[in-house]
């Protein structure tokens, strides 16, 4: 990626115009302290929790300090005259939404792009180029459906498509659920394609409903927006999906038919 960055950032040295909002230079280095040690604290917890023990200290006082410091930031921000970022954007229901979507979006994504490979890897033992190439349909979804979503929104409504992404993002994903009973790749392939639907169509008007909904001068809030829409729902996505699929996977292993001695055993469990 090195080479993209180097040519990113000269094309936006000399292609991006300069965007500050009026008055405000000072970085606020408090709020990117406490939002780093709130997301952080939260989704350790979250990780480490089903494996450790939530009653443990290496696990509760992280996550007690992710909330602590995460409510923290919430009120730095609400009363600080220079914001990292300025939290009453979401006054207006549309930003609301559009991070809301984006939030499920992301959720969804990585919780998919983290447990699907490995079931097509252990279970149904592909080769990485066969697992690669049966995740094309996420990729594919996107570079197809996204440009054409603006066209859509134009005919239907912002709302409608929205919506309608959604449902095809929750069926796709429904049919991947269904996996233990009606495994193999026509449901992975099914799954994944009417999923790769509504992602590739609710990606730009999600983010773009937020963009519009806020005005020129807090174009940078707006962007946060969106950024941290994106990367909360994919981390917390990881989180809560890879900790639940890890405790179904340790509740469902049986140990009694391998030939362990109480020492192997308790290893292995550990």
């Amino acid at each position: 990626m090195i080479p993209v960055a180097l040519v990113a950032i000269v094309a936006i040295a000399f292609v991006v115009p300069p965007s500050r909002r009026p008055g405000e230079d000072k970085l606020d280095l408090v709020g990117a302290l406490l939002s780093v040690l709130g997301l952080g604290g939260i989704v350790f917890g979250v990780i480490e929790g089903p494996d450790r023990g939530w009653g443990q200290a290496l696990v509760l006082v992280p996550f007690s300090l992710g909330l602590l410091c995460t409510a923290g930031f919430i009120f730095w921000e609400l009363q600080s005259k220079t914001p990292l970022f300025d939290l009453r954007v979401f006054k207006d229901s549309r930003v609301v939404g559009g991070a809301l979507a984006m939030a499920v979006v992301y959720f969804t994504f990585q919780s998919i792009q983290l447990l699907l490979p490995q079931y097509l890897d252990y279970v149904v033992n592909l080769s990485s180029l066969q697992i690669g190439l049966t995740m094309l349909p996420f990729g594919l979804g996107l570079a197809l459906f996204s440009p054409r979503s603006a066209h859509l929104v134009e005919r239907h409504g912002q709302r409608k498509i929205l919506l309608i992404s959604l449902m095809f993002m929750a069926i796709g994903t429904a049919i991947l659920t269904l996996l233990p009973i009606w495994g193999g790749l026509a449901n992975v392939v099914t799954g994944a394609c009417l999923y790769a639907v509504g992602y590739g169509s609710i990606v730009a008007p999600a983010t773009a409903a937020v963009m519009v909904a806020i005005p020129k001068e807090k174009a940078g809030d707006g962007s946060a927006v969106n950024m941290v829409s994106r990367q909360v729902g994919g981390a917390v996505g990881v989180a809560i999906t890879g900790s639940i699929a890890s405790m179904v996977y340790r509740t469902g292993l049986s140990l009694g038919s391998f030939p362990l001695d109480a020492a192997e055993q308790s290893r292995v469990e550990r």
